[in-house]
């Protein structure tokens, strides 16, 4: 026997969110007290295929005590969540963590360094550390994180 808390998974998982359109609440109050909602409702929305899901892949994680909504809300002080994935601040620089196939602007000028990732500058593939200014455009083909100084910014396109 062993036993992992909370451990990292390479499958997705039921985090216990649901939105309900009108058309299925005619099964909420089925036999269901005291079994699974698993293998209860949602089996039978999806016989019925009234079921789907959203694949977040983003930041998740429960909140099942104090100290758990303390740790969230010090990394969400430092952190901005955007469309195309979200900004860790540092003191000096800041990181962008960037869902894959992205094209983004540059607002600023500075340095950018590439931690992860495969990014393109103007249509170039370039690696490691490179200048950046305010009329560049970076391209992500995979997930990928950089990070910028502190005037350097990343904005999407209008």
């Amino acid at each position: 026997m062993w036993f992992k808390e909370k451990p990292f998974l390479n499958h997705y998982i039921n985090a216990g969110t649901y939105f309900l359109k009108k058309r299925v609440r005619e099964y909420v109050g089925m036999e269901y007290e005291g079994r699974d909602i698993e293998n209860t409702f949602f089996r039978r929305l999806a016989e019925r295929n009234e079921l789907s899901a959203f694949k977040h892949k983003g930041l998740w994680t429960s909140v099942d005590s104090l100290k758990d909504y303390e740790e969230l809300r010090n990394i969400y002080s430092r952190r901005m969540d955007y469309e195309f994935g979200y900004e860790e601040f540092g003191d000096d620089s800041h990181m962008y963590h960037i869902i894959k196939n992205r094209k983004l602007r540059i607002k600023g000028s500075g340095a950018m360094r590439i931690l992860r990732g495969k990014v393109l500058l103007n249509g170039k593939s370039v690696l490691g550390r490179v200048e950046i200014g305010g009329n560049d455009e970076i391209e992500t083909e995979n997930e990928s994180v950089v990070e910028l100084g502190r005037d350097v910014s990343l904005i999407s396109p209008e």
